[in-house]
């Protein structure tokens, strides 16, 4: 489809694809016998319309940015988090670069977190080593502000521990 065509059809679903809803989701875990986990949420109603439509999961994302200036995920966590009340995994992306990074998003409501960008770049300039060089650093970054924060645990990261 072209970006002439993909304008006339109006708003697009995922990959442009236009019946691409909802119902998807219920209809593909069903095919699969799998969960089905939603990337790209940012706002709470809609977090809680996928978790409605049968999502197992949400990966609270801007896609690394490529959704313009829009909300960060760091600003949209704990919305989703309230909205999906235990109903779902949560999961974030999008500039998590520090444990600091990974501890605030724990803190705030996810389960885990993805990391993209720093991976890809170690292993363009790294190979294998160099991503796990990024992930040890990143490991003990998150130890090293546990520490700072007094948690002995990830259960002990908690949303008083965030400023907003």
């Amino acid at each position: 489809m072209t970006p002439d065509e993909q304008a006339a059809a109006g708003p697009a679903g995922f990959g442009g694809d236009p019946s691409i809803n909802l119902e998807t989701i219920n209809w593909l875990s069903a095919m699969s016998g799998l969960p089905v986990i939603v990337k790209g949420v940012l706002r709470a109603d809609d977090a809680r319309r996928c978790v409605d439509a049968g999502a197992a999961g949400l990966v609270v994302s801007t896609h690394g940015g490529r959704r313009g200036s829009t909300i960060t995920s760091a600003r949209a966590l704990p919305e989703i988090v309230v909205a999906v009340d235990s109903q779902a995994e949560i999961y974030a992306d999008s500039g998590i670069r520090s444990g600091v990074h990974v501890a605030a998003a724990i803190a705030m409501g996810a389960r885990a977190v993805f990391v993209g960008r720093p991976v890809l770049w170690a292993l363009a300039a790294g190979g294998e080593e160099g991503v796990q060089q990024v992930i040890k650093a990143l490991t003990d970054d998150l130890a090293y502000v546990m520490v700072q924060l007094g948690a002995a645990s990830i259960a002990e990261l908690t949303p008083d521990l965030v400023a907003r």
